[in-house]
């Protein structure tokens, strides 16, 4: 994550490769939710989270479920969708039934 203050003092150079990055993962995510099927959703492991990143004001527990770990991203389903987070923004564990 980037402060505003950082944020604001970036290159032109780096301004274009933040874009390019997160046009990719862009692409990245919204072809793996046209892909998925409603069986795989119904395997994925129930978990509780927090994480500065989706939640920067509160640090609270939330539920959702795991949708995979892969290329340096943690995927998860919450109740608005689909988050890919790096996994320094993240703590989960598997919900306990």
């Amino acid at each position: 994550m980037y402060t505003l203050d950082e944020l604001s003092a970036f290159s032109e150079t780096k301004t274009s490769k933040l874009q390019i990055a997160s046009v990719a993962a862009y692409k990245a995510l919204l072809t793996y939710i046209a892909g998925e099927k409603d069986e795989a959703i119904a395997q994925e492991r129930k978990i509780t989270y927090s994480s500065p990143y989706i939640s920067p004001r509160f640090d609270f527990e939330m539920m959702g479920s795991l949708v995979m770990e892969k290329a340096g991203r943690v995927w998860i389903r919450t109740v608005t969708g689909v988050i890919a987070v790096d996994p320094s923004d993240i703590k989960y564990q598997v919900a306990k039934n």
